[in-house]
């Protein structure tokens, strides 16, 4: 997968479909979730703030902005 940059808004953004491995960067506030479908938009999500994380196949995983923060910018590799 090539490097990206995505800006996160509170909807639900599907990171992995589960076929490959994902790393992500970021310094706000974000919600991840593990879920085949997308999660509804009350679904609490695990909340990270300025790391890096790795998921691995086969997780399908859909991240989102998480408090204060309306957007929230992540690079993806």
């Amino acid at each position: 997968m090539a490097t990206k940059r995505v800006a996160l808004t509170r909807d639900w953004y599907q990171l992995s479909d589960g076929s490959h491995d994902v790393t992500i960067q970021f310094k706000d506030s974000v919600a991840v979730c593990r879920s085949k479908a997308k999660p509804d938009e009350n679904m609490d999500g695990l909340n990270f703030t300025d790391t890096i994380l790795t998921f691995t196949r086969p997780d399908v995983v859909w991240i989102r902005s998480y408090g204060l923060h309306r957007t929230a910018e992540i690079v993806i590799w």
